[in-house]
């Protein structure tokens, strides 16, 4: 506490806007923004695997929040004031940090990828800044934001390997991935909680779990049935690109206004997003490019 007491103290409007971009890197948003540009017209087996680990990490992730049911740190300790700014953000349980491993695994997929040295020097300096945002907002502790680093570091050097199986057994994969999926569910649901525990503590497992499965079936579909392609004219790439975020956000907002909220229309929501991104909209813009 006494590390946020301490960046508490240096709040400024400088080291706000600083640090409000550096979170906002690790926002969900903004990844799976850079994931469907990525996926659909640069590099799909390299999205895939920056999928496959963002998946393992933040189940990791979600897990363990619902392990320890750690609160957050104005809960913990009322001389905290988390900035206003971060609070819609600070969600459910406080340890791990779901930002700080969200922005270490995706940033550290993208530095194992590509080989500029500048834009690496860039991926090391978020992959830093990102769990020190979160502190500086007041929204975790150092154990929050430590804990989740190494998880994202193990999940960095385990997933290249176990994607190379999975990439060779994808019905394997995927049958895994939905049932595990499930399971965080089940574990979501069941689990004993502390007295203090409220139902929307859990909503995040839901959403990465949906997700989860959502990721998993969509890569199996594409590689058996569809193998969409990622070339074509720029103009083509801007448009199918624009539409796709677009239509994919419009998704998100008709699911949150024609359904009321719980665990259910959660975890499909988070599946059809991510079947969207990884199948139904590839398969769409596939059948155009192809057809011109």
């Amino acid at each position: 506490m006494n590390i946020l007491l301490a960046l508490q103290d240096i709040r400024n409007p400088v080291f706000d806007i600083i640090f409000k971009i550096f979170t906002t890197l690790a926002e969900q948003n903004v990844i799976i923004i850079v994931y469907c540009i990525i996926a659909w017209c640069v590099d799909k087996r390299f999205a895939y695997r920056t999928g496959f680990a963002f998946c393992i990490g933040m189940g990791i992730n979600q897990i363990v929040k619902l392990i320890f049911c750690i609160q957050r740190p104005w809960v913990l300790d009322n001389r905290i004031k988390p900035s206003e700014y971060a609070l819609d953000g600070a969600t459910g349980y406080s340890f791990p940090s779901g930002h700080t491993q969200s922005g270490v695994t995706f940033m550290g997929c993208l530095f194992q990828n590509y080989k500029n040295t500048a834009f690496r020097f860039f991926c090391i300096v978020s992959m830093f800044m990102i769990p020190l945002s979160r502190m500086y907002f007041g929204v975790h502790t150092f154990w929050d934001v430590m804990i989740s680093f190494l998880i994202g570091i193990a999940v960095l050097l385990v997933s290249q390997r176990a994607y190379a199986f999975f990439d060779k057994h994808e019905a394997t994969a995927a049958v895994l991935g939905i049932l595990f999926s499930f399971g965080m569910v089940a574990f979501a649901l069941l689990k004993s909680y502390p007295e203090y525990h409220i139902a929307e503590y859990a909503y995040d497992c839901i959403k990465i779990a949906g997700a989860f499965g959502g990721f998993f079936a969509g890569w199996y579909i594409d590689k058996k049935f569809i193998d969409y392609k990622t070339d074509g004219k720029l103009a083509f790439q801007i448009i199918k690109t624009v539409l796709g975020i677009l239509l994919l956000f419009i998704i998100k907002i008709a699911f949150k206004k024609l359904f009321e909220q719980n665990y259910f229309i959660m975890y499909l929501q988070n599946f059809v997003l991510m079947l969207w991104c990884t199948a139904i909209y590839p398969f769409v813009f596939n059948k155009k490019s192809h057809g011109n």
